[in-house]
């Protein structure tokens, strides 16, 4: 889970400029992952059996996979702003984007009552299975 949050925080600081208007675009697609990732939680939290986990967890690995695909596209095209911090105006979304996947990240260490369902094995596995990719 830690790795994921990495992933997630070094996508925010790697791509911290783009486009034309670096920021702007930053902004942008930050809001977002950020839209995703809570409803994507909302999602988890709202569970009510294993399916509807299973269903939530498998959503929050297609977010993170098209974060992390974005990602790399960002990286190979701005490679110079590798390593870069985000630009001080956007500390406030990149402290929201934090706490968000944080929240993520504990409903899913939650909900520990359906790792015994298939289906949530199986949507835990490719979720687990991000850091691989």
């Amino acid at each position: 889970m830690k790795k994921i949050l990495t992933l997630a925080l070094a996508v925010f600081f790697v791509f911290g400029a783009c486009k034309s208007d670096p920021k702007a675009e930053m902004q942008q697609m930050m809001t977002s992952y950020i839209k995703a990732i809570k409803s994507d939680t909302e999602k988890l939290k709202a569970a009510k059996n294993s399916k509807e986990f299973a269903v939530g967890i498998t959503s929050l690995t297609a977010t993170l996979k098209k974060m992390s695909a974005e990602g790399k596209a960002f990286a190979k095209k701005y490679p110079d702003l590798k390593g870069k911090e985000a630009p001080v105006e956007l500390k406030t979304l990149e402290t929201e984007f934090t706490s968000t996947m944080r929240a993520a990240m504990e409903i899913v260490i939650g909900g520990v009552k359906y790792m015994n369902d298939p289906e949530v094995k199986a949507a835990m596995d490719a979720f687990q299975n991000l850091k691989n990719e």
